[in-house]
């Protein structure tokens, strides 16, 4: 392998290891727990997950890996191939992605191409060469791989010119053979067929070949092809013959090496001649998707579960870097210094059977959270140096790390939500000063107190809408508010424990004025103001503790003459250190000022690392000031330039210092007094910068207030708080 290639590779590092990153930058937070395709080099070995590459130095058990943020695209990864000169990557959407030289480049002529109807999807890359064979759902695609140029598309492959779906390809005997959706097809490569004629491929598609074909290889100098259902067979002169080999089969991946054919099914890995299988890696593996074997006799797994496994001699090893255990995002929260996420969910009602993890987030280093509850975990919670987490099939569980239990209908107010299920559905969950705000979906009681001394409290709000509530919000003033599923009617519940009274918020004039009954998010700012995300934007309340009597009618903000995402379904709201507005959408995240009526970032995954545009949540690391997508492909963090702040100058932090000549980021100063002005002067007090803190942080870009870079020394940063009260110090150092 050339070495400008092991150079390029280890350039591409993305992990989550570092406790801070710089103001303005991104890091991913991806799992590599479910890789699903593999390729061999020399030294490396590379897999693939949805959403990034893993590689693996044979050499050092280095682990490296490239994601969205060194330019790959984030959507799905569906083949993978390499060469001793390049990576070729497969997308689901007919994007190819190669590495060669340290550099990326795209070809995107088959996602774009409007000739192309239906699925673009790549199911394999062959390389042979300088050329590389793409098996499509729609054909056949030869790639020049030295000028990244589209050859020819071989389309509409089927015995009556009809598109076919196209599995793998392999070359033998001089001929491109198919795996395709109907039997096998072999075009000769030699002979000056025009294969761009479906007439001019011969077809293997009678009796038993009448069939899907898994995938194809070449072991041996024999062409050998899987069959779901039917087994392994071999071509002899002409016809398939069966091997009589894993006629039970639902097939995954069909490989061979020197030595070996390579089997993947739905029970596992297996190792054949051709004769005989034997089952390896039974212990180790859980969900085998793809394997290879190297030139050492080394097998090399691709798991759903495990991620990439080595199996050497019998002993195996899994490769897996630092990463939350699945890409599956339900939520995300932040408690004492930690982010935390968890995958549970369900969908009108019903559980969707995901299981059930925890994963925290902590000094840059992500941990499993281990928790008695197995199946759809959907909040989480910390209490007195108590974890809480809620279940919605399994109830509630309580760990303070001496002792754990789960509450259920047996121990608890809590009830199933019907008596042929036996599920205990806890939508919900929320601290408070007096314990533990827990909804039990579907209840006729749904609102419950865990108080801080152990003991229970239930309440039955007016509104019987309260048993569907799938969030609560506790306010300042002692009320719950409860956010109703839309498919059991939507809006809100605003309910006060301590008096039993209650309001239903609508899209009625006077009854709440909401813009839709399909409320998604909820969040109070730092003004005490209620912000309401909903499927037709964004709204406030800009006097909740009114909302109980009286006429209540939600404020819409203007943004450009308009409704403020009037047009967007609004999923998320966070609010930062500054007051100011992150909104998550189906298109994308947006941050606006306090009041929602100017733009200050835009992000969409066309034109940031943000993983997907379709936004789960939205959480902030009120220290750092971290702000953490939750989308449907993974979680995407970037650093904001606000933070919390509190009422004196603690802990003043400057970040990075010294700053190096060559930085071109952003200077973050944190742990400052709320919203104080900020002044940086060179040693002779001579003003290069002035700005306000956003909450507890001030930023610097390095350059004095004409946009011009500063020269090399020592500046002075004199932070103020608005009335004069409380002073700061501090110094940056600019290096050369």
């Amino acid at each position: 392998m050339r070495s400008g290639f092991i150079m390029f590779s280890m350039s591409f590092v993305v992990w989550c290891s570092a406790q801070e990153i710089p103001v303005g930058t991104w890091r991913q937070h991806l799992s590599y727990n479910d890789v699903n395709q593999i390729s061999l080099s020399s030294t490396q070995v590379f897999g693939a997950t949805q959403n990034g590459i893993l590689i693996l130095d044979k050499t050092t058990s280095e682990l490296s890996s490239i994601s969205k943020i060194d330019g790959l695209s984030s959507f799905e990864i569906t083949a993978l191939a390499s060469s001793q000169q390049q990576l070729v990557v497969g997308h689901g959407n007919g994007l190819v992605t190669l590495f060669n030289d340290n550099k990326l480049f795209e070809i995107n002529s088959l996602s774009i191409a409007s000739s192309i109807s239906g699925s673009r999807k790549i199911n394999h890359i062959l390389i042979d060469g300088s050329r590389g064979f793409l098996s499509t759902d729609f054909g056949v695609v030869v790639l020049n791989l030295a000028n990244r140029q589209v050859n020819e598309t071989y389309r509409d492959l089927g015995a009556d010119g009809e598109q076919l779906v196209i599995r793998k390809s392999v070359i033998f005997q001089d001929s491109l053979f198919l795996a395709t959706d109907h039997g096998v097809l072999a075009g000769s490569l030699t002979n000056g067929d025009n294969l761009l004629d479906f007439r001019s491929w011969n077809r293997y598609d009678t009796g038993v070949l009448d069939n899907r074909i898994s995938s194809i290889t070449v072991f041996n100098n024999e062409l050998f092809a899987a069959i779901d259902g039917q087994g392994l067979f071999r071509l002899d002169d002409g016809s398939w013959t069966s091997l009589a080999l894993l006629t039970n089969e639902e097939f995954k991946s069909l490989e061979s090496s020197s030595s070996s054919l390579l089997i993947t099914t739905t029970q596992g890995v297996f190792l054949s001649d051709g004769l005989t299988t034997t089952q390896v890696g039974v212990e180790s593996l859980s969900q085998s998707d793809f394997a290879l074997q190297d030139d050492n006799g080394v097998i090399w797994i691709a798991d759903d579960k495990s991620g990439l496994v080595k199996l050497d001699n019998g002993i195996a090893t899994t490769y897996k870097p630092n990463a939350p255990t699945a890409n599956t995002t339900w939520g995300v929260d932040y408690y004492n210094g930690r982010i935390v996420s968890y995958p549970g969910g369900y969908s009108n009602s019903t559980p969707l059977n995901r299981l059930g993890t925890v994963d925290r987030f902590e000094l840059g280093q992500w941990q499993s959270y281990i928790s008695s509850l197995t199946l759809d975990i959907v909040d989480y919670a910390e209490l007195n140096g108590i974890a809480y987490v809620a279940s919605f099939q399994q109830g509630l569980e309580k760990n303070s790390s001496v002792q754990v239990t789960i509450f259920n209908e047996s121990n608890s107010p809590l009830t199933v939500n019907n008596s042929t299920d036996n599920l205990v559905l806890v939508s919900a969950i929320a601290p408070s000063s007096q314990g533990l705000w827990v909804v039990n979906y579907g209840a006729t009681s749904p609102i419950h107190l865990l108080k801080n001394d152990g003991n229970w409290d239930s309440f039955q709000p007016a509104q019987a809408l309260a048993s569907f509530a799938v969030d609560v919000l506790p306010d300042a003033f002692g009320r719950l508010w409860l956010t109703i599923d839309p498919t059991r009617g939507g809006g809100i519940v605003v309910f006060d424990p301590s008096t039993n009274e209650s309001r239903y918020l609508t899209n009625v004039a006077g009854s709440g004025g909401l813009p839709s009954l399909r409320v998604e998010a909820l969040v109070i700012d730092r003004n005490s103001q209620i912000w309401i995300g909903t499927d037709e934007g964004v709204v406030y309340l800009s006097n909740p503790r009114g909302v109980l009597s009286g006429s209540v009618d939600a404020e819409r903000p203007i943004f450009e003459n308009r409704f403020l995402l009037r047009d967007e379904t609004v999923t998320a709201i966070a609010v930062d250190g500054g007051n100011r507005k992150w909104l998550g959408t189906l298109n994308g995240a947006w941050l606006f000022t306090p009041d929602g009526d100017e733009l200050i970032y835009n992000f969409t995954e066309e034109s940031s690392p943000l993983l997907s545009n379709e936004i789960l949540d939205i959480e902030i690391s009120p220290v750092s000031g971290e702000v953490f997508f939750a989308t449907n492909r993974g979680i995407s963090s970037f650093r904001s330039d606000a933070t919390a702040s509190t009422p004196a100058f603690n802990n003043v932090k400057i970040f990075p210092n010294p700053v190096d000549s060559n930085f071109t980021g952003t200077v973050a100063i944190n742990g400052l007094y709320t919203d104080s002005i900020v002044k940086i002067t060179d040693i002779r007090g001579h003003l290069v910068w002035q700005t306000r803190a956003n909450g507890g942080t001030a930023t610097w870009n390095a350059r004095q207030l004409n946009g011009n870079r500063v020269s090399t020394g020592m500046y002075l940063v004199f932070a103020t708080s608005e009335d004069g009260s409380e002073r700061h110090v501090g110094k940056i150092a600019v290096i050369e």
